[in-house]
């Protein structure tokens, strides 16, 4: 299942790993690492092209935030 997809007509999925971390206690975590791999989709349904990118590529594409609960210590 793709991490997120594209806005309209589902043309890309997008699949996102993360590595955070957090220097102080009570700061918010920063992102170190990033992976992105892009699967295009054409007209027919074929992948036309896969895309791998990273934070060295800077901010590729605005999406809807979304968090997947884990079943891990809940830090409030």
């Amino acid at each position: 299942t793709p991490s997120t997809t594209a806005t309209f007509d589902n043309e890309a999925f997008y699949y996102i790993s993360q590595t955070r971390k957090r220097y102080v206690a009570f700061d918010n975590p920063h992102i170190i690492d990033q992976h992105v791999l892009a699967v295009y989709f054409g007209a027919d349904g074929r992948v036309t092209q896969i895309a791998n990118y990273g934070l060295k590529d800077g901010k590729i594409f605005d999406f809807i935030s979304r968090t997947t609960p884990t079943g891990g210590k809940d830090q409030n």
